[in-house]
């Protein structure tokens, strides 16, 4: 079954925590020309630890969203493993 879903097989950077990744949907500017249903995009990312966004190069619909979204994720992603790092260390009391 062949879902409209092309995805670049880098296998590596979906297992990679340190990495944020997301699934783009772009043309959304073209919605009576869709091919993939939102839900399928929706589905395939939080099924890979993606997330999700549909964006326009024609209107930049979502452009400054997608990469806000991917700078803060990398931020919660850094502060956890501060996090982690605090936690994983000795008491000194």
């Amino acid at each position: 079954m062949h879902s409209g879903l092309e995805v670049s097989d880098e296998n590596d950077a979906i297992s990679d925590p340190d990495i944020v990744m997301a699934l783009v949907g772009n043309k959304a500017d073209l919605h009576e020309n869709r091919e993939v249903p939102v839900q399928d995009g929706i589905d395939y990312a939080e099924k890979n630890g993606m997330f999700f966004i549909e964006t326009s190069a024609k209107t930049a619909d979502n452009i400054n969203q997608l990469f806000e979204t991917c700078l803060e994720l990398k931020s919660l992603i850094i502060i956890w493993q501060e996090i982690a790092k605090r936690l994983s260390r000795p008491s000194s009391l």
